[in-house]
């Protein structure tokens, strides 16, 4: 009987060592998750900064583009009548030529 509960003592020494050694690794392994996720955030929070600033970038040559377009428009517009206009006079100088 003392032998078994020697080896109960044992056993029962052994689990609260393992236990110990898993509280530990448990430990390790949730501080190395965490640095690692601390890492991993501020990488996001760089390049979210960096795509905020070129969408950012982007936008303004679009409305810089669409500014040039509606200018090219109008431009195009008063080339039209231009055009329309000087269609309706070359007849006419013909006609005080002769």
């Amino acid at each position: 009987m003392d032998f078994f509960k020697k080896e109960f003592s044992l056993i029962k020494s052994d689990k609260h060592t393992v236990d110990d050694m898993l509280e530990a690794k448990k430990k390790e392994t949730l501080m190395d998750l965490n640095t690692k996720l601390f890492k991993v955030d501020d990488e996001l929070k760089k390049h979210l900064a960096h795509q905020k600033a070129e969408n950012s970038r982007l936008q303004q040559q679009i409305t810089q583009l669409k500014g040039e377009k509606t200018t090219i428009n109008e431009q195009l517009l008063t080339l039209e009548t231009e055009i329309k206009d000087l269609q309706g006079h070359v007849g006419q100088d013909d006609d005080h030529i002769k």
